[in-house]
């Protein structure tokens, strides 16, 4: 019976030429590798190699029995992998999120609801975000449209984009603005915010963003008089008394945002969905 073991063992060889250098490659001694290539050899009816003092040629016999063990081999790997993709989803919440204020409330009631399970998570843009989800990528998914009907998912709350400016600035006199009202401005931007940093570029192309770590951000919005965005959930230092907030009239600047149940996922987030769906994160 030919084993997986002897096709590795013969490919081995078939690539390094010769019984020594496949067993160092192997890290097996050559009396072992010599044996197992024997063993093999007793499953034909004609020769894998032709063997003389120095050398060791593949024969024809040996390149079919080789180009079938790459596929044998290349058919339990694919087979290996997807069963451990299988057993990884078992364990393994995945969640994409479009913005970070959602992902952050809901991350902590998963875990309250799922102990043991490992949560992996990722912010990223919309359309990524509905990507994952149809490609089974994702178990959950946070958007800023609602499920269809025949979807599984709940609302998360809503979020409300702000300016931050100092009292000098002359936005600071507005009751409200249009992000196409502040196109040419340079200002600073957060380096992780999901598709509001797709939102804002889009409707302010001339704008100069300089976008900033977290901490780097906290600095200069203390240091300098540059505009920065925050929101009714959050702000950090861009929401001190030193500075004043202007709310952005744009529809698409105060979304709310829905949490959908991809394909596959753990049964155990139904009951969570059906708990927060009541009341939502916020």
């Amino acid at each position: 019976m030919v084993t997986l073991e002897q096709l590795r063992h013969f490919l081995a060889v078939v690539e390094w030429g010769t019984l020594t250098a496949a067993a160092d490659e192997l890290h097996v001694t050559q009396p072992a590798l010599s044996r197992s290539m024997q063993r093999l050899e007793r499953a034909f009816p004609l020769p894998l190699f032709e063997r003389s003092a120095n050398t060791l040629m593949v024969t024809d016999v040996g390149q079919t029995v080789a180009k079938h063990a790459r596929s044998v081999l290349d058919q339990v790997q694919a087979m290996t992998d997807e069963v451990a993709a299988i057993e990884r989803r078992q364990r393994t919440i995945d969640v994409v999120s479009c913005a970070p204020i959602p992902l952050w409330r809901l991350l902590p009631r998963i875990e309250q609801a799922l102990p043991g399970m490992t949560i992996a998570s990722r912010l990223t843009g919309v359309a990524e975000v509905e990507q994952a989800l149809a490609s089974g990528e994702a178990q959950l998914g946070i958007t800023i449209t609602p499920p269809a009907r025949s979807e599984a998912g709940f609302r998360c709350g809503a979020e409300h984009l702000q300016l931050s400016v100092p009292p000098a600035h002359p936005a600071a006199t507005r009751k409200e603005l249009w992000l196409r009202e502040l196109d040419g401005e340079t200002m600073l931007l957060h380096s992780q915010i999901g598709f509001w940093a797709d939102l804002v570029r889009e409707r302010m192309p001339r704008a100069n963003f300089l976008v900033q770590d977290p901490q780097a951000l906290a600095t200069l919005v203390r240091q300098s008089s540059l505009p920065v965005f925050i929101t009714d959930i959050v702000g950090g230092e861009a929401a001190d008394d030193h500075r004043v907030r202007v709310p952005i009239r744009d529809a698409e600047a105060n979304p709310t945002y829905w949490c959908h149940l991809g394909r596959g996922h753990n049964p155990a987030l139904e009951t969570l969905a059906a708990s927060i769906g009541r009341r939502g994160l916020w």
